[in-house]
């Protein structure tokens, strides 16, 4: 269980990571990089279409996750009745 949830924690830290890099356009810009995909393809030693569905993947993650939430639907818990 630990280490299911360290994982998900180091997965969501790099899809933050991966939007802002991209975001940003460090891997063009500074880095000298035709794109994200192939800089994030070459650092982390994937296959080229891997590159472009982590960035895609990731950029859907961030905006998803900064998008707010019904009360209810936080910690699981369902919206109370009026009675």
């Amino acid at each position: 269980m630990v280490a299911e949830k360290l994982r998900a924690h180091l997965a969501a830290l790099e899809a933050a990571v991966v939007a802002e890099v991209h975001a940003r356009g460090v891997a063009k810009q500074e880095l000298a990089w035709g794109s994200t995909a192939e800089w994030f393809t070459h650092l982390a030693g994937t296959h080229r279409g891997t590159g472009h569905q982590t960035i895609r993947h990731a950029e859907v993650l961030v905006h998803e996750r900064a998008r707010p939430t019904p009360r209810w639907s936080r910690a699981g818990s369902r919206p109370s009745r009026r009675r």
